[in-house]
């Protein structure tokens, strides 16, 4: 059993110097064992004077803590490379222009597509001079799907929904056959979380009741 004290005080002035002096020199002396950090005694517990087996102890957990850091090293490693390999779908959510036309390419690819046109890159491999066409085109089989792309900062207009509709129009014409659908992708307010954006109702009634 632990001993113990009654220690009784005259009234004295300075009350908090008095309790600072005691704590800081005179308990740790009388009781080590309420004050185990105390710095007058901590020497007992540095390895040079500590008990072997605790040293060993020590060591263990020192082990543990490194086997632990190179256990979560690699597998931070390990998200970084499975997030580079499936950066698509990140940017199917957050990217426009040619980075969300690639990601949209890859993720049909992925869904089963086999005959997948990037428009953009066969007019620039061609030679061809640019101009305002359809992004990806896909020739499975019939119908050939016209397909525009867009990731904008709010909802659609209606010249955004209806591009494709031109461009599968102009498809049309050149290839002397009808046998032709237009598909728009439209990240919409791709700056917001996607739970958060307006996903009910994106495109207005009148555009849906004529699609």
């Amino acid at each position: 059993k632990k001993p113990s004290w009654v220690l009784i005080f005259p009234h004295m002035k300075d009350k908090a110097g008095f309790l600072l002096e005691l704590i800081e020199n005179v308990l740790p002396a009388l009781a080590p064992f309420l004050f185990p950090f105390s710095e007058k005694t901590s020497w007992l517990y540095q390895r040079t004077y500590d008990l072997p087996y605790i040293n060993q102890l020590k060591d263990d957990i020192e082990k543990i803590k490194e086997n632990r850091e190179k256990q979560i090293q690699d597998i931070k490693e390990k998200i970084v490379t499975y997030r580079e390999e499936n950066k698509f779908l990140y940017d199917l959510i957050s990217e426009t222009d040619e980075i969300l036309v690639k990601a949209v390419i890859t993720a049909l690819n992925v869904i089963g597509f086999t005959q997948i046109i990037d428009v953009d890159k066969e007019i620039k491999d061609a030679g061809e001079p640019g101009g305002l066409r359809e992004d990806i085109q896909i020739k499975d089989e019939p119908p050939i799907l016209i397909i525009d792309v867009k990731g904008i900062a709010n909802l659609p207009s209606d010249p955004d929904v209806m591009q494709s509709h031109k461009h599968a129009t102009i498809r049309m014409k050149e290839w002397k056959h009808t046998d032709v659908k237009p598909l728009t992708i439209i990240n919409h307010q791709r700056h917001l979380p996607p739970l958060d954006r307006e996903n009910k109702k994106p495109y207005r009634q009148e555009i849906l009741d004529g699609s």
